[in-house]
């Protein structure tokens, strides 16, 4: 089993005061273990194991217990340096979605690093608590890999985040002395910050040997002021960087990491949850108006990740981790379950449980555009997307942690978002083959532009109660989407009294950024067929039914990019500017009948050029077996005397 060296250590490792060599911190590392037999019976035996900003504490059930509490001490070698604290209450009811925890276990997580500590566990019966356990004594290991690229939060020992310009000079130093990095620049905010990514492999490659062999991107703070899965991408950073662990060399030597710490920087600068113009990131995935969200765009398109993990925050919902995942009626159905029930509610929730982590479902935004978020887009794109929720506010499984905000709680949430990033990780290089080939036939489903296609709803999530977000809107497949050259070449913009003006890509380049193939009509009209891979992301962008209150009668309505005008001509015959032709209408395995491709419909600069570009369809048609040599000359004789 592919299993994270915990304990693998520098040649020197940091300690609070003074440093110790390697043998030296391995004696310390020893745990204190009393003998089993002389535990009393309704005393729980214990055992640690440490981790990457956790102590995962187990121990035996006892007969009646309601609940247990887990205290922690710290220690100045053998003695204790003050009184313990109840830092977790376990309950097997603890896990959101009715979910019953099964071993017992504790993940305590919002200690520092590289203390030594004291650990003992009591159960409670009829609201009494009993006897302590026997206590386990334990130094825990440092931060990962080599301490002069530490982070800001990690230099502070949790009181702080890293700032903007000490996460640019880490990451710049880092790639400038790793064979393992190659830094990329995604783009620049509005206020001149770089948007970085990190792309980390032994050695990395180019985007096609990526594409084709295997990677998985870590996002975070898309939201200005949820920085866990930042401090935690940079911890990730440094280790796969440096680290010549067994865990770090079986990994790279199969998948690719991509690390974008940061996808908002003046969000997380100017503390704030929007960009600087006041946009939501994560409702701009689909449109792409803003540089940051089209930089991450262009990184799926170029290194189409097996798996997209998305680290957010959230106020608290009672359990230390929740998971959402694609759910649009949109994703091919058999990504759905397998992203759902043997990703996320399956192998994760379980390893989760395992490790002491009490996991949850997060919900999802039934009327503001949830669709456009990236966990659900990565579905839209045939990948498996996780979105990783870590609560900032203090929860009842951990009641010492002090206020939200201060050194206990942010060490806590940048833990639980690293233990989510390696959890995700040792996934994909146990089950690279089947993700990618789930990716696989995604793809192959869309690109056959069979099956039905939606504007809304979402498939159901089992939990009590059930979570469902109601179809209004549903096609039968069609051909696709024709664009003027004006719509071709719109932007969206600020308003005029904006605080921040911006503008954004061309439609053009934006489509471009998602990698959706463009067909040139002629004379600037262009079409987007339906029959490719991120069909079921292209109504999202495109249809011009999206604006309607049809399709959100409870709340807002989705937004396109523009109304194109949508290709699902299905006439029995031919039609060449309002008069019929007599030809069949057949339809293609494409889903695109004659009338669709031939646009007589569209405004065009004068008759040569649309003649010239029936004339073209027809031959092509004719070539496939869909037009007879008799109907392709009954259409361009129309074609040639219409007006």
């Amino acid at each position: 089993m592919f299993r994270s060296q915990r304990r693998d250590r520098s040649t020197l490792t940091r300690r609070r005061g003074f440093v110790v060599s390697a043998s030296a911190a391995a004696a310390l590392a020893l745990a204190t273990v009393v003998p089993l037999e002389a535990a009393k019976a309704d005393t729980p035996q214990v055992s640690v194991e440490t981790g990457v900003g956790m102590a995962h504490i187990s121990w035996t059930a006892v007969d009646g217990a309601q609940r247990y509490e887990i205290e922690r001490t710290l220690m100045n070698g053998s003695t204790p340096a003050g009184p313990g604290t109840i830092v977790g209450i376990w309950t097997p009811t603890r896990g959101g979605d009715n979910i019953t925890q099964g071993p017992t276990v504790f993940a305590d997580h919002g200690f520092v690093v590289g203390e030594r500590y004291q650990w003992r566990v009591r159960p409670v019966i009829g609201g009494t608590p009993g006897d302590w356990s026997e206590p386990i004594v334990m130094s825990t290991p440092d931060h990962p890999g080599p301490s002069q690229y530490l982070t800001g939060h990690e230099m502070s020992d949790g009181v702080r985040y890293t700032t903007d310009a000490e996460e640019v000079e880490l990451m710049t130093r880092i790639a400038a002395d790793s064979p393992r990095v190659r830094l990329e620049s995604l783009g620049t905010t509005y206020e001149g910050r770089p948007i970085l990514a990190a792309v980390v492999g032994n050695p990395p490659g180019t985007p096609q040997q990526i594409a084709k062999n295997g990677s998985v991107l870590l996002a975070g703070n898309v939201h200005g002021t949820e920085r866990s899965g930042r401090e935690a991408g940079l911890t990730m950073l440094r280790r796969l960087a440096f680290s010549d662990e067994q865990w770090v060399t079986d990994l790279l030597s199969t998948t690719t990491v991509i690390i974008v710490p940061t996808q908002n920087p003046d969000g997380q600068a100017n503390s704030q949850r929007s960009n600087i113009s006041g946009q939501d990131l994560n409702r701009d995935h689909i449109l792409l108006r803003h540089p940051e969200a089209l930089g991450i765009a262009k990184v799926i398109r170029d290194y189409q990740p097996d798996i997209i993990v998305d680290a957010h925050e959230n106020p608290g919902a009672g359990t230390d981790i929740q998971f959402l995942w694609p759910r649009s009626l949109a994703v091919e159905s058999n990504l759905f379950t397998y992203n759902q029930m043997l990703v996320g509610r399956g192998s994760i929730y379980a390893k989760a449980s395992e490790a002491g982590i009490s996991p949850g479902q997060w919900g999802t935004h039934r009327v503001d555009n949830w669709e456009t978020l990236l966990s659900n887009v990565s579905g839209l794109k045939n990948t498996v997307g996780l979105l990783v929720e870590v609560p900032w506010g203090a929860t009842s499984a951990h009641p010492a942690e002090g206020v939200q905000g201060g050194p206990e709680n942010l060490r806590r949430r940048t833990a639980a978002a690293y233990w989510a990033f390696e959890t995700i990780l040792d996934y994909h290089h146990e089950n690279k083959a089947t993700v990618k080939a789930t990716k696989a036939g995604a793809a192959a489903y869309q690109s056959a532009n069979t099956g039905p296609l939606y504007l809304d709803g979402a498939y159901p999530i089992p939990v009590s109660p059930p979570i469902t977000d109601a179809n209004t809107i549903m096609f039968q497949p069609y051909c696709g989407y024709r664009l003027s050259p004006e719509q071709y070449a719109a932007r969206d913009g600020s308003d005029e009294n904006a605080t921040v003006s911006w503008k954004s890509a061309p439609v053009k380049d934006r489509l471009a950024a998602h990698g959706v193939v463009v067909e040139n009509v002629g004379s600037g009209i262009v079409q987007v067929k339906l029959a490719q891979p991120l069909r079921g992301l292209i109504p999202f962008m495109l249809d011009p039914d999206l604006e309607t209150s049809t399709v959100r009668p409870q709340g807002t309505p989705n937004i396109g990019m523009v109304d194109a005008t949508r290709l699902d001509d299905r006439r029995s015959t031919v039609f060449v500017k309002g008069v019929s032709t007599g030809v069949p209408n057949r339809v293609g395995t494409d889903g695109c009948s004659v009338n669709d491709l031939i646009a007589d419909e569209q405004a065009w600069p004068n008759k040569g050029q649309f003649v010239s570009h029936v004339n073209h369809v027809v031959n092509d048609l004719r070539g496939k077996g869909l037009l007879s040599n008799k109907e392709a000359s009954a259409i361009s004789k129309a074609v040639a005397s219409g007006k």
